[in-house]
């Protein structure tokens, strides 16, 4: 009896060994994989930290050169600067505007991202609006300005998402497609070789925020890229900001051109 007793014990003890074993050794795997996911998730904020700060110095830096401009329109219609002077510090302001968004853009979508602006037009000819390209980012510029100088001024339903942006009833400011090559029969551009330099674009209305008229549309906020990754949250948004201080730096200094003009 003593014996059973003794061999019953010490089997428990092995079984309880082996569980402890297996224990300690779950408890380390648990362990390990909370640690690996905790890092995993502390990069990921990290990363997305960093990511949020870049975009905001970036539109925090745009919106101070807005307001060095704000000031010169202010100071020009006071009769303080030259004429030359707020016509200049615009056109600084838009070059700004594309570096900038190109600059973002590269982050949020992870590729190298062309930005231009292109604006509306009046074709004396047709009393139609044409559409051509006045700012790109340098970076593109260098590759593209001569092909597409061949290529302009267009008429907008000749991109396919500047049509579908135009035409759009109820009225809509933004469209991108991350994959062009998906669809190629409904996608148009003035550049049949327009593969060549890109695969996926996103387009945002310059236009008075204010006002939906098809009239207060003066053009669009370009960007396009090889990877896409476009989207309806952080690309439109970042967009739609830039594109609404494209719209007043314009409209501004049109007023002022006007004002100028009614003084000579």
């Amino acid at each position: 009896m003593e014996e059973f007793i003794v061999a019953f014990l010490s089997l428990a003890c092995l079984i309880l060994s082996v569980l402890l074993v297996f224990a300690i050794v779950s408890y380390s795997r648990v362990q390990r994989a909370r640690t690996k996911a905790r890092l995993r998730l502390n990069k990921y904020t990290s990363a997305a930290e960093h990511r949020s700060a870049l975009i905001l110095r970036e539109l925090d830096d745009l919106f101070q050169k807005r307001t060095g401009l704000s000031n010169s329109l202010i100071e020009h219609a006071k009769g303080g600067e030259t004429s030359s002077s707020f016509r200049d510090q615009s056109t600084d302001f838009m070059q700004a505007t594309v570096e900038t968004t190109a600059k973002l853009l590269n982050q949020i979508t992870g590729d190298e991202c062309a930005v231009s602006v292109k604006l509306f037009f009046p074709d004396a000819a047709t009393s139609k609006p044409l559409v051509r390209t006045f700012f790109r980012d340098h970076r593109s510029a260098k590759r593209r300005i001569v092909e597409y100088e061949k290529l302009e001024p267009y008429g907008y339903e000749k991109n396919s998402i500047l049509k579908t942006i135009i035409d759009t009833k109820p009225y809509i400011t933004f469209e991108y497609s991350n994959n062009l090559d998906l669809n190629p029969s409904n996608y148009r551009n003035p550049n049949s070789n327009w593969r060549s330099h890109f695969r996926a674009s996103a387009i945002h209305r310059i236009s008075n925020p204010e006002d939906q008229s098809p009239g207060q549309t003066y053009g669009f906020l370009c960007a396009d890229n090889r990877d896409g990754n476009f989207n309806d949250t952080e690309v439109r948004r970042v967009m739609s900001i830039v594109s609404t201080a494209i719209y007043y730096c314009i409209y501004a200094t049109t007023a002022l051109e006007f004002l100028e003009a009614a003084e000579r």
